[in-house]
């Protein structure tokens, strides 16, 4: 049995919905469904603007937020930034970590 280097997650900001992006077309990019069932149904988690999460990774803090980092259009106000101990890892704009991701 191997070793987990991840710890269970804490959540430390939970950020705030937007109507445009949660609830407009983007609404499938914005939303997660839970891997846990509440009476054999998966329930909807929203990825908020300024959703904040901290997991120990390799015994180090590791941050996860999603932050406002333009003023432009509503698509493009949204990032992905992660850090470790303060320092900051990257920042991506939202579509491009979808184009990743898929």
């Amino acid at each position: 049995m191997s070793k987990s280097h991840i710890t269970p997650e804490k959540l430390v900001a939970t950020g705030s919905i937007v109507p445009k992006l949660h609830y407009g077309p983007y609404l499938r990019d914005w939303w997660i469904f839970s891997k846990e069932t509440a009476q054999d149904k998966h329930y909807p988690i929203p990825l908020r603007l300024g959703l904040k999460v901290m997991i120990q990774l390799n015994n180090n803090p590791f941050i996860i937020r999603i932050v406002h980092i333009s003023s432009n259009a509503v698509w493009n106000k949204t990032g992905v930034l992660m850090s470790i101990l303060g320092d900051t890892l990257f920042v991506i704009n939202h579509s491009i970590t979808l184009d990743k991701i898929n």
